[in-house]
């Protein structure tokens, strides 16, 4: 699994944007490859290299409000909300490059339904990492 970086989105002269936490630059990304990413919008990045450059951005306000759509009532088992986030984020970067991000929105937010609701139906109303992998979710 992917370690979810955060920080805010920075335009630049460039199409090469920064994301900036606390003040400090932790990272790029190719605003190109992410057109929906708007200057100033808070993000949650991924750098699967490790060279300060993402792979993928993704707005906080998409992902979180996913996650909040998938979340029973006593939440999340051990693993299972990076679990989902990954999946979020790599459903949101498919999107984007499919070119009609709506679409695919709409589909995720059926499917974070889907996990809120199925995981409801478990004795412990929390979704796992075990529930996950049962609705195809990897992440």
């Amino acid at each position: 699994m992917n370690a979810i970086g955060k920080g805010v989105a920075r335009a630049s002269g460039s199409g090469i944007w920064a994301v900036v936490e606390s003040g400090q630059e932790v990272a790029g990304f190719d605003h190109g490859a992410f057109p929906n990413i708007a200057d100033g919008s808070k993000v949650y990045f991924i750098d699967l290299h490790l060279d300060s450059f993402c792979d993928n951005v993704q707005s906080q306000f998409d992902v979180d409000d996913c996650v909040r759509r998938a979340t029973p009532d006593n939440g999340f088992a051990a693993g299972a909300e990076l679990r989902l986030r990954n999946y979020i984020m790599e459903a949101l970067q498919v999107a984007v490059m499919a070119g009609k991000p709506q679409a695919y929105v709409d589909a995720l937010k059926q499917k974070m339904q889907e996990v809120h609701d199925s995981a409801m139906e478990l004795p412990s109303k929390k979704v796992t990492v075990a529930l996950l992998k049962r609705l195809g979710i990897s992440g």
